[in-house]
């Protein structure tokens, strides 16, 4: 009877460590986040110049037209359109027919 006390107390001490360790991993994770939480913004901006400075370079600003590209085709004449809609749909699922 023993025997068996001592091998179930074997295997709960490695469960109770293991929860142990995981509780332990999750503190630190947390206290971390707090931590970076609670630190300082930068004293700087990560990109580009400081938008307060009045004397900061800008890029030059240019102008694109939205429809530069935009060319005129001329007319073309329709297309039979049950023909040209033949051609590219997909073919028909066949289903076998019963032998009844």
């Amino acid at each position: 009877m023993s025997c068996q006390l001592q091998a179930h107390a074997a295997f709960e001490r490695p469960r109770a460590a293991s929860s142990l360790r995981r509780l332990r991993k999750l503190a630190s994770i947390l206290f971390g986040g707090v931590t970076q939480g609670c630190a300082t913004t930068p004293m700087a901006p990560f990109a580009g110049p400081n938008p307060s400075d009045a004397s900061a370079r800008n890029p030059a600003v240019s102008y694109r037209s939205t429809i530069g590209f935009f060319a005129t085709w001329p007319p073309v004449e329709a297309a039979a359109w049950k023909k040209e809609d033949e051609l590219v749909s997909p073919a028909p699922n066949r289903v076998p027919e019963s032998k009844s």
